[in-house]
């Protein structure tokens, strides 16, 4: 377990020193925490993963700094997604048969849509935002969607895909329209396909003209890449449409991996 722990850039005096003027970011799996530190001009002070059982045992470096906003991103357990014209007063009702209420259910707009998606997130990311008692949650599934519908695509199909160990998360979107919004377990390979062709058949996807975009822990020699490129060679990952503007600490798989929270602290700092 101890391997899952690595630090890949950090500048702990500037952190220790400024930490009430940078913003801290979180992304939560089972097993792992990947952090990023921002300072107020943007700049990247902190990137690295722990096990998150360490990290809900205070066993971090920074634990008790105090920073100026926390953000914390995961999968979300349950979810419903809500244009802004069928929100009303009763709203709680309306959702609770899509949502697990033995779970708060928390609400996140959906950036530069009239959308708001109602969720749930698992203890663990419940007791990490424990920790950090003002900071805000947001589901990974608003980030994607974001990063997918801000790719000019009219007339164009597109699927975002954002690989975790043991799930998966897509976003179809159509003439710059999201259309649906899935997880999906994944043990291997064959469960990545089988979500995929799943995927594929529901919305009578042609495969040969849409545009796939990566992000996760997925690389060109990964495997779940590999099933991927037998139905298309118009593969991306979203890492790379904006890689003049990524800092150079966030080189090679550490762009894919470290993306959602990455653009997400672009979009609040």
């Amino acid at each position: 377990m101890g391997n899952l722990s690595k630090i890949h850039f950090q500048d702990e005096d500037f952190i220790r020193k400024n930490s009430l003027q940078c913003n801290l970011f979180l992304q939560v799996d089972e097993k792992t925490c990947r952090i990023l530190i921002v300072d107020q001009e943007n700049n990247i002070r902190l990137i690295e993963e722990q096990e998150v059982e360490l990290f809900l045992n205070k066993d971090w470096s920074f634990v008790n700094l105090r920073f100026a906003k926390t953000f914390i991103t995961a999968l979300p357990e349950t979810f419903i997604f809500i244009p802004e014209e069928f929100e009303d007063a009763n709203q709680g009702t309306t959702i609770a048969p899509f949502l697990d209420t033995d779970n708060s259910v928390l609400n996140a707009k959906i950036k530069n849509t009239t959308i708001t998606t109602y969720f749930t997130l698992n203890e663990k990311v419940l007791d990490i935002h424990n920790l950090f008692s003002e900071s805000k949650l947001i589901p990974s599934s608003n980030i994607l969607i974001q990063q997918i519908l801000s790719i000019p695509s009219k007339g164009i199909e597109a699927i975002a895909i954002n690989v975790y160990r043991e799930d998966i998360e897509i976003v179809y979107t159509k003439n710059e329209q999201f259309i649906f919004y899935n997880r999906f377990p994944k043990a291997n390979a064959d469960d990545f396909n089988y979500y995929l062709l799943s995927v594929f058949e529901q919305f009578a996807i042609q495969v040969a003209h849409v545009q796939f975009y990566l992000t996760g822990d997925i690389d060109v020699h990964d495997e779940n890449y590999e099933r991927l490129s037998k139905y298309s060679a118009h593969i991306h990952f979203l890492a790379d449409l904006n890689r003049e503007n990524t800092h150079k600490a966030l080189e090679g798989a550490l762009s894919n991996q470290f993306l959602l929270i990455s653009e997400l602290s672009k979009c609040v700092s």
